[in-house]
């Protein structure tokens, strides 16, 4: 698990759109998807937990319609200095 996951979290490392997908509604039925999938999976996960850009503003806004909250601050001393940390609760 990624040390700025959340205990009890599950990590989303990477999620990517086609460009040319790109804002068809794809990335947001996948992050619609996501919580369920989780818990029939993985039942004892409490929040997802990724990390974005903060340049990436279109993602920023779909990660926050979808429900997830930022919960920590960039770390300028770590190679994660452009990033902020976002969760979600997963029930």
């Amino acid at each position: 698990m990624p040390d700025w996951a959340p205990p009890g979290s599950a990590a989303l490392t990477a999620m990517r759109v086609d460009l040319r997908e790109q804002g068809k509604g794809h990335g947001k039925a996948a992050l619609g998807l996501l919580t369920s999938w989780l818990l029939s999976h993985w039942p004892e996960t409490r929040a997802v937990a990724l990390l974005v850009d903060d340049a990436n503003q279109a993602g920023r806004r779909a990660y926050a319609a979808a429900g997830f909250t930022e919960y920590t601050e960039p770390r300028p001393d770590t190679p994660l200095d452009s990033q902020a940390s976002r969760r979600r609760r997963a029930r």
